[in-house]
């Protein structure tokens, strides 16, 4: 398993999503990870090209997808593949909305699980 360091992040503008990006981040630069994009889109948001075409730009070894829905995390990755984005991605949770609403801090620790799977730790 490769060691990546360049992550760029795309988060939804939640209070959900924006904690998960926040433990995310900072537990990827704790581990020697390098936050090279950070972009947010509004939840109405259905073309992702413009944020995509920003985080292209810093080449990532990782993409990690970070919306409230599956939806969401379904068309960014689309578009990024389609826009020849080929970082790996990394997502907590492609569920449905009814599970975000049993965010709890076991999350928050899933949440840096992943992040030191992806560092190779």
């Amino acid at each position: 398993v490769p060691k990546y360091k360049s992550i760029a992040v795309i988060t939804e503008k939640t209070d959900y999503s924006l904690g998960l990006e926040k433990t995310f981040s900072s537990s990827a630069k704790e581990l020697g990870g390098n936050i090279v994009s950070s972009e947010m889109f509004s939840g109405e948001t259905k073309d992702f090209r413009s944020v995509l075409s920003r985080i292209n730009i810093t080449k990532p070894d990782v993409l990690f997808i970070n919306p409230q829905t599956g939806q969401n995390a379904f068309a960014i990755a689309k578009q990024a593949r389609d826009m020849g984005i080929d970082a790996q991605f990394v997502a907590v949770y492609f569920t449905g909305d009814e599970y975000v609403k049993k965010f709890t801090l076991k999350e928050i620790s899933l949440c840096r699980r992943v992040v030191e799977k992806m560092m190779n730790l």
